[in-house]
């Protein structure tokens, strides 16, 4: 009774209905009996048709509205054709929905993923502050955790919170914040505001432009000192031997010529050596000064290989050793760190660390510099330190030590710590500085 179950029951029903009606015309009851059952047995065959199909149905909008996609009908139940063709149109609707379901699973997973990746925090709250969603950058820039409302935030800064509130789209917002112990860092936010149905919802964006601000602070630099390079080394060489040709041709002191008798007198003649020597030792000052410029701007790229930690530090220990003045001390947690760098660069931006502080604590009593390694809990990156106990280094002069040509030391160039960090940067990490009175302490950060 599969094929046309529900056909087969209605023919029976009108057939049992016509032969009951013409049975109690005749006063044939028996017969009447007989057509009154055929009809309660079509009626019983599509009432029961009708509960399954409606089951089914129930089923499926169950199934849909909480998105469970498990459900399975069988499309051979040797019963009813009709009940078998809709459990195949209700399976085919099931599995265009999970597969509906999977695509969109699939890109909301791509998206997080490529939001989770990115180094700018963003951070989803509702209009009153509560945090909805945010970013692994969050946890990287701000809290060390995932805030649940933005007043947390007033860890970092107490003003931040009503700073965030306050903003509208379209405007930015500059924001100095310190996280621990790590340097200031220099950030930017926005916000943006986006409504869906009868909600609202804030994303805030907050992103790190510290390093963006030092490389464009050092391509400036770069482009400025290449200018100066050129032009000025061009205009020294000539001049340089210009002065030491007229030097030349001068009388010497102590004898006279027939030059010496067609100058004034041999006051004149002292007075121009003087001068000529004079051009002649400050143009060759400022060629050595010019090519101490193009030592920041000409950093060779680095040729990177995997060096263990303890075999950079290791090679830097004989240079410093300590004596009844100051005292070294090399301590690496992390000695079997693989770092991909040129070799070469790193040792030199490491003496350079080590001998200024060397420098820094000529004149304290017990002085001590240590070199210590660590790794950032944020970001997975090895970072080495060189600390001092020094007298520290003044605030307002923290902004400019790495500005080329700047130094506080009397005979000082002022290329080392530009160098160094250029160095860095061109293997993609960090160099900065942290000092109070009695301690200061540089830190490379690398891959």
């Amino acid at each position: 009774m599969k094929r046309g179950t529900t056909l087969l029951a209605i023919a029976l029903l009108m057939a049992s209905m016509l032969l009951g009606v013409w049975a109690w015309g005749r006063e044939l009851y028996v017969t009447t009996v007989f057509g009154a059952l055929g009809v309660m047995a079509a009626v019983s065959i599509l009432w029961a048709e009708s509960r399954r199909a409606y089951r089914m149905m129930q089923l499926l909008l169950e199934s849909l509205s909480a998105k469970d996609y498990s459900i399975a009908f069988s499309e051979a139940s040797r019963r009813s054709a009709d009940i078998d063709a809709l459990a195949r149109s209700i399976n085919g609707i099931v599995d265009s929905y999970k597969q509906r379901e999977m695509e969109v699973q699939t890109q909301l997973s791509y998206l997080e993923t490529l939001l989770g990746n990115i180094d700018t925090a963003l951070i989803v709250t509702t209009p009153e502050g509560s945090v909805e969603w945010a970013n692994r950058a969050t946890t990287q820039l701000l809290l060390d955790y995932v805030p649940r409302h933005i007043d947390e935030l007033a860890a970092l800064e107490s003003t931040l919170p009503d700073t965030l509130r306050l903003m509208r789209p379209g405007h930015t917002a500059q924001l100095h914040l310190r996280k621990g112990t790590a340097d200031e860092a220099h950030l930017v936010a926005s916000v943006s505001i986006y409504t869906t149905g009868q909600r609202t919802l804030h994303i805030y964006s907050i992103r790190n432009i510290r390093e963006v601000l030092e490389e464009n602070e050092m391509e400036s630099w770069q482009k400025l000192i290449r200018v100066l390079t050129h032009e000025i080394m061009n205009s020294l060489t000539p001049i340089i031997s210009l002065s030491e040709t007229l030097e030349e041709y001068l009388p010497e002191e102590s004898g006279s010529s027939e030059f010496s008798e067609k100058t004034e007198s041999t006051e004149s003649t002292a007075l121009l050596r003087q001068g000529l020597q004079t051009i002649h030792r400050r143009s060759g000052g400022l060629l050595e000064f010019m090519k101490n410029y193009r030592k920041v701007a000409l950093v060779p790229q680095p040729l990177c290989s995997d060096v263990k930690a303890e075999e950079l530090v290791s090679a830097l220990m004989p240079l410093f050793i300590s004596t009844e003045h100051i005292t070294y001390r090399f301590a690496l947690q992390h000695p079997d760190r693989l770092l991909h760098i040129d070799r070469t660069q790193m040792e030199q931006v490491l003496i350079n660390l080590l001998k200024n502080a060397t420098e820094a604590c000529a004149h304290t009593s017990g002085a001590v510099v240590t070199l210590t390694d660590s790794i950032d809990e944020a970001t997975g990156r090895y970072c080495l330190h060189v600390t001092d106990n020094g007298p520290g280094i003044l605030p307002e002069v923290q902004e400019k030590i790495f500005i080329p040509f700047f130094t506080t030391k009397p005979q000082g160039s002022g290329i080392g710590l530009a160098l160094s960090r250029q160095i860095v940067r061109l293997h993609r990490g960090t160099l900065s500085v942290a000092s109070v009175e009695g301690c200061t302490r540089f830190t490379v950060e690398v891959h």
